[in-house]
């Protein structure tokens, strides 16, 4: 099922909005506690669907909690301008959300696991990358 007016970007979004499903428990409860795209998602699922309010929070959260998770690796705590650049950057991908984990271990780059795929951009990779192509051909 398809929400289009509930796009969460972050994991943080997803987690609050699961915690606020978890303690509305009707339809009026829910016009004064969710924020205006969950309460307009609600309402869409309940007029499309003739649903109870339990059957459209349920759905919801399984929706929710089938988001795919881009956890992406970064060495520094990140400025607000960064963390929008990132979040515009995976915007295209569907039914998904990033997740920023700050990882000094990491020496300039980034790495990015999706769908469990690693993508790893940091700069001590690309130096391991580069050596070991070097050290091959030497050895050829």
């Amino acid at each position: 099922m398809a929400f289009e007016s509930l796009v969460p970007k972050t994991k943080d979004e997803v987690v609050e909005l699961l915690k606020i499903l978890s303690r509305v428990t009707s339809f009026e409860d829910a016009k004064n506690h969710f924020p205006p795209k969950l309460y307009d998602e609600v309402l869409i699922q309940q007029k499309q669907n003739s649903s109870s309010f339990e059957v459209v929070s349920k759905s919801i959260k399984q929706y929710l909690n089938s988001m795919n998770s881009i956890k992406v690796y970064i060495p520094f705590v990140a400025s607000r301008q960064f963390i929008d650049e990132i979040l515009k950057y995976f915007s295209h991908l569907p039914n998904s959300y990033v997740e920023l984990i700050v990882d000094q271990s990491i020496i300039g780059g980034v790495r990015v696991v999706i769908s469990g795929r690693v993508f790893d951009e940091s700069l001590d990779t690309i130096i391991d990358k580069t050596i070991a192509a070097s050290l091959k051909s030497h050895n050829a």
